[in-house]
């Protein structure tokens, strides 16, 4: 009689488990000693608005997250600030899976699918970035002539319109999780409004609702 009942239970039991969302989980590490025991946080990619906040301790210099997963999400990594140890944020998408985190001056992540296309973007902007600085480094504008000016422009709007490109592409290929919201939260005011309109209606307007800081921005009362 007992073991009448015990083949259904197990299958109750294991269609439960089943059920259940995938987690995201954060092996992390943190390159500064100072920071030990500090808190270090998850923060939602709108988070000045919604608040949404998770945090562990930094112990022996590791820490981990263990969220439930959704892969249209964009988190960020934060350790508080403790100068003169500055601390970079890192932006996350908690797919499932586990990914490997390293914070510190130039913080990193990878080891899942999404996270591992979102440092390789990192990457390419770092270098961006730098070549932007280096173009206007050590010069004072004002004081130069105007051709000049004009010249130093030109070279950073060629750089600029070789970088965007490869931006709206990685968009259109994420449309449907956190990178493609990431990115156009972060590039909106650079994107061609066609492109934006593009967007907004192949994501039916999605961003919006998943971040109400991207709405206020964008779409004020």
């Amino acid at each position: 009689m007992i073991r009448k009942y015990i083949l259904p239970v197990l299958l109750l039991i294991a269609l439960s488990s089943c059920r259940e969302k995938p987690f995201f989980i954060v092996d992390g590490k943190v390159s500064y000693k100072a920071f030990e025991g500090s808190s270090i946080y998850l923060v939602a990619l709108d988070a000045p608005i919604t608040k949404n906040v998770d945090s562990t301790v930094v112990v022996d210099g590791t820490f981990t997250f263990r969220v439930k997963a959704d892969s249209t999400i964009a988190k960020i990594l934060r350790l508080p600030i403790r100068y003169p140890n500055m601390a970079e944020d890192l932006v996350v998408i908690t797919e499932p899976g586990t990914m490997h985190a390293v914070i510190g001056t130039k913080s990193y992540g990878g080891g899942t699918r999404l996270n591992d296309i979102l440092q390789r973007w990192k990457a390419a902007k770092n270098s961006y970035d730098s070549l932007q600085t280096t173009i206007f480094a050590g010069r004072d504008l004002q004081s130069m002539d105007k051709k000049d000016v004009d010249s130093l422009i030109a070279a950073a709007n060629k750089i600029k319109n070789e970088f965007l490109p490869g931006v709206v592409s990685l968009i259109n290929e994420n449309l449907n999780n956190g990178i493609g919201l990431l990115l156009f939260k972060v590039y909106y005011q650079q994107l061609s409004p066609e492109t934006r309109e593009a967007v907004e209606k192949a994501t039916k307007g999605a961003y919006y609702r998943k971040d109400k800081q991207l709405r206020n921005m964008t779409q004020p009362n």
